[in-house]
């Protein structure tokens, strides 16, 4: 049982920085980590102002680049929805675990809930701004 509470947590958190990383390349990228190591984060995956073009056929905004790049498989186009598909991933098989793991439930999504917030908060705030 405690296991599997640890597990739920560990990917309670995950899901969390996952969130931290949409939140920041969509509404802080210019102050992000990201954009000052293109060697490293290349802006045409991390740059969500642009990145967004990944799921169409150069020089159209409406034909898919690959089969499934703007429905099932989006997540491989860029890094916005590649974080969503790990938070939904995440939280979809956190929270059950956490479920099973404990013996109050309603104790164990307060704790995940709060859990949630200050690791979001922490990676925000001060781990992915440079």
């Amino acid at each position: 049982m405690i296991l599997l509470t640890i597990l739920g947590i560990l990917l309670v958190i995950a899901a969390s920085i996952s969130e931290a990383i949409m939140d920041t390349i969509q509404f802080h990228y210019e102050r992000s980590i990201f954009k000052f190591d293109p060697d490293k984060y290349n802006p045409l995956f991390w740059d969500a102002s642009i990145s967004w073009k990944n799921k169409y056929k150069e020089n159209s905004m409406t034909e898919p680049k690959f089969y499934g790049s703007k429905t099932i498989f989006v997540f491989l186009t860029d890094a916005w929805h590649f974080f969503k598909f790990l938070r939904n991933l995440f939280l979809f098989i956190g929270l059950p675990l956490l479920g099973l793991g404990s013996l109050n439930i309603i104790l164990a999504v307060v704790i995940a809930r709060v859990l949630y917030g200050l690791v979001f908060t922490f990676c925000f705030d001060k781990v992915l701004i440079k």
